[in-house]
């Protein structure tokens, strides 16, 4: 029976690579602590209750999927930009793109009942081959409740990040991502998972981010999910991560601008078009730090 590594808090991000590289997958434990989740909790509580559930195989019958996470939790916003998890999308995603973006959020709450997801890769929604160096995408659970085999938690299949595109997961060769409130665990894109199913009496609840490349885009519409009267409300590190920002050279902008110009009190025409190239390149290049594959 396959297992999954689990890590201390403050474990070196070095060694979280190692573990990604091996099995495409790595829990860490009590990444947050108690009253970061408490305020998660507090803050998601009314919209978790009034959200309907699903209506598909996929998403399931008794599973909610909540997606005002980033409107009406400060908190959770807080992580969704861990340090923790940022160190680990830079060396992930970063070399591969001038900056990252969110690519979807959502508390995703597996009621009592509930059967087993259907495994797959998050970046299906790309048609891009396996295996590559290359992730286009990362998915970071957080656990808000206890995640325990019966409960539901979050199926991984370790090692399939290098799979090619014809083999196929069977229940056999995945783990339980079985954690304790405020860890995450954190998948890459190619890497087979899927939600378990709920024995137990309880709910399972978590928080999941998606963290996609610069110039793809994004799964779930943040430009809808977060409008811009509520981003303005946001830390500038989320505007950004959440798509106020150019990717370089000039992928994203809006009349020529910078669309975080928007946030400020930009309106349509107000200023010159902006020569957008970032500031010491005398070209329109992607960077020279950034790797084509």
């Amino acid at each position: 029976m396959p297992t999954l590594v689990m890590l201390p808090r403050g474990a070196p991000t070095d060694e979280i690579l190692e573990v990604l590289a091996r099995d495409g997958c790595v829990v860490l434990d009590r990444l947050a602590d108690a009253p970061t989740m408490d305020a998660v909790d507090a803050d998601l509580a009314r919209d978790i209750a009034d959200t309907p559930t699903g209506t598909g195989e996929f998403v399931g019958h008794k599973t909610k999927r909540t997606h005002t996470v980033l409107v009406n939790s400060p908190t959770a916003g807080e992580l969704a930009l861990h340090p923790a998890i940022a160190a680990l999308n830079d060396a992930v995603l970063g070399p591969y793109c001038a900056r990252y973006q969110l690519s979807s959020a959502a508390a995703i709450t597996i009621g009592p009942g509930e059967t087993m997801q259907e495994l797959h890769r998050d970046d299906l929604v790309y048609p891009l081959s396996h295996p590559s160096e290359r992730q286009s995408v990362v998915t970071v659970i957080w656990a808000l409740t206890d995640f325990t085999a019966a409960n539901g938690a979050t199926l991984v299949v370790p090692g399939s990040h290098r799979w090619d595109d014809e083999r196929k997961p069977t229940l056999a060769e995945a783990a339980q991502a079985e954690m304790p409130r405020g860890s995450a665990v954190y998948i890459l894109g190619s890497t087979y998972h899927a939600g378990g199913d709920n024995r137990a009496g309880d709910a399972r609840s978590g928080l999941l981010y998606g963290y996609c490349l610069g110039w793809l885009r994004q799964e779930q519409n943040q430009y809808l999910a977060v409008p811009a009267d509520i981003a303005r409300t946001l830390p500038e590190p989320l505007q950004r991560l959440i798509g106020y920002a150019v990717h370089e050279p000039f992928l994203g902008w809006h009349d020529l601008q910078d669309p975080i110009e928007l946030l400020r009190g930009y309106e349509d025409q107000s200023a010159g078009a902006r020569d957008l190239i970032p500031e010491g390149q005398d070209a329109a290049v992607q960077g020279e730090r950034v790797k084509r594959s």
